[in-house]
Formats: structure tokens, sequence, C-alpha cells
């Protein structure tokens, strides 16, 4: 996995460097890597189901690991990674009491947050982001993963 995770990274990034300019805004980078990423990440995997949510759901949900935007933290949606892979090796059964948000709230494997600093805009103010989003990944393996469980990459990209 980090190996086609750095792949898709490296064909992104001299993507960019052919030419900035097919990149229009930050999305689009995020989803030009969402679509290299996916041939590698779109095999489901499957969240098991309490059995007091099977009668609606069935008995796990099945989904690929590949997300964008996906949230953690406490409550729905307190932070985001702007690219995510969940962990296979974590997955946390879906129970009633959290009326599903239990599966917003798999364990992420590598966390990728993206920053485009396009012409006329302040240099100050992204770099600034770019640093809060760094200081995101870092916490979230701190209070995640053991040393060496998690990936984050923060990447600037300079038009």
């Amino acid at each position: 996995m980090k190996k086609n995770v750095q792949h898709a990274i490296n064909q992104l990034i001299h993507n960019y460097k052919n030419n900035p300019f097919n990149f229009l805004y930050e999305a689009d980078l995020k989803a030009h890597l969402y679509s290299l990423l996916y041939p590698s990440l779109n095999k489901p995997i499957s969240i098991p189901v309490s059995p007091q949510m099977q009668h609606s759901l069935g008995s796990s949900i099945k989904t690929i690991p590949l997300k964008t935007e996906y949230p953690y933290g406490i409550g729905f949606g307190q932070e985001r990674f702007d690219v995510a892979i969940i962990d296979p090796d974590q997955i946390i059964s879906v129970i009633p009491n959290l009326n599903n948000e239990v599966f917003w709230s798999q364990r992420v494997k590598i966390g990728i947050e993206l920053k485009y600093l396009q012409l006329g805009d302040n240099l100050k103010y992204k770099v600034g982001d770019l640093i809060k989003d760094m200081e995101k990944l870092r916490s979230y393996a701190i209070q995640q993963y053991k040393p060496g469980g998690f990936i984050g990459a923060a990447i600037l990209f300079v038009q």
C-alpha cells in the first residue's frame, strides 16, 4: 500500500510539474490523486455491523478504503483528511448507540493533506495552513497509533 501511495504522489507531482495550469483548484489536485490511487485501492473492505443493526444494514458495510475529506476526531466531521486510506487491520464494528457514526470513525492508515499556492495567493497564509496540516497529521499519529503505524504527508503545490 505504501509503495502504491508513494508512486501515486510522485505521479501527481510529475503531472503538476508538466503543466500546473491543468489544476485550477486544490480540489483538482485531490481529484487527480484519488484517480491515481483508485486502481490499487478499489478492493472493498468489510466493516462488521452489530446484530441490532443488521436488519437495516446487513451483516457488514462494504466500502473501499480510499476516501476524500474523511472525518476523524470527536464528533462527526471535527477534522478531515484531504485524502485518507482506512486501515484495514484496525476496523471497528458499527454499533447502534452511535447511529452508524463509527463507520466514519475508522482508523486511517495514511492521511494526505494538499495545499495549493496559486498566483496571487498570500504565501504566508498558505504556509501557515500547511503548518496546521502538518500539526494535524502529527497529532493524529500520536493519538491513534504506535510509532510507525500511521503515515502522514502534507504537500504544498506552488503555481
